[in-house]
């Protein structure tokens, strides 16, 4: 599978001839194809939209409505309903190099059987299953914001009984949501600063002004703004998302706790220790964890 890192860095050996060019044209073809960097999964081959076996696929045809340019014709995502009398559901966004159909029957289903609660699963608009529409930060938080809509207005899931779970990327949009009170509380996995610190931290060489990124998800910006609570995650052993940043967001969030997945990288949160430490930590939060009070550490290490 394709990463973020894996992208930057292939991008990088491409333009590399330009550097006798002088700076200006680095920047220039780096600015040119940012956006294929960032969501990897819409500009590179990652195979067929995979099909989905277990989840109740769900459209949303929002042709006739206002809505920015580059935003689809059609939402997708993938429901599992709540089991447990008064269970939470889950809206979940995934990472940038994947699709909705390879996580969401396994991991929906899962949380459903284990936890009672329910999933909807969003789809980015151009990715896989969401056959139209272009990925931009607009794009993505206008799609996101208009299936949480459908959640409480059609499948009767209040805002305050919706948790926004967010991998990598996806993590930006689920604080972008808990930022604008649209749920009831967050959990970031894997999550980042912003795009222009992500850069930053993987190629210091490379000068890139603030100003000449498209679509900056400035999560730390929003952190301190976010009035529910936060469960933070994230891999000691992430080789894309430095682990300082997923520490550094948690601290930032006025209410928040941190549980650290011991050697864990950036594409392997759901295998293994690291997805039973997962699903235990949302098990705690969900009754509750929060309260613990901001930042406190879970199995560092």
């Amino acid at each position: 599978m394709s990463t973020l890192a894996e992208n930057l860095i292939a991008a990088v050996k491409g333009v590399a001839a330009l550097a006798g060019a002088g700076c200006v044209a680095l920047l220039g073809a780096l600015y040119a194809f940012q956006r294929k960097l960032i969501f990897a999964g819409h500009a590179m081959d990652i195979g067929p939209a995979l099909p989905i076996r277990k989840g109740r696929k769900i459209e949303v045809d929002v042709r006739n409505e206002q809505r920015p340019r580059g935003a689809p014709d059609v939402i997708v995502g993938v429901y599992f309903p709540p089991t447990k009398p008064g269970a939470k559901t889950l809206a979940f966004w995934h990472g940038n190099a994947d699709q909705l159909g390879n996580v969401a029957d396994f991991l929906g289903q899962a949380l459903q059987q284990r936890l009672g609660v329910g999933f909807l699963g969003i789809e980015y608009p151009g990715y896989a299953l969401c056959t139209s529409g272009e990925p931009t930060e607009t794009t993505i938080h206008w799609t996101s914001q208009r299936m949480l809509r459908h959640l409480r207005e059609t499948l009767k899931t209040p805002a305050r009984d919706t948790v926004a779970f967010g991998q990598s990327i996806g993590g930006a949009v689920a604080l972008k949501a808990a930022h604008d009170g649209l749920v009831g509380s967050c959990v970031l996995l894997s999550s980042f600063e912003s795009i222009p610190a992500m850069a930053k931290a993987l190629f210091p060489f490379i000068p890139a002004p603030r100003a000449l990124v498209k679509d900056p998800f400035d999560n730390a910006k929003l952190a301190p703004s976010v009035n529910v609570p936060v469960l933070c995650l994230h891999g000691t052993r992430d080789e894309i998302v430095p682990f300082a940043q997923g520490r550094a967001i948690c601290d930032l969030l006025p209410s928040s706790e941190f549980v650290s997945l011991p050697n864990c990288g950036h594409n392997d949160t759901f295998n293994g220790a690291a997805y039973r430490l997962i699903v235990d930590s949302l098990a705690a939060f969900l009754e509750g964890a929060a309260r613990w009070g901001g930042g406190r550490v879970l199995g560092e290490g």
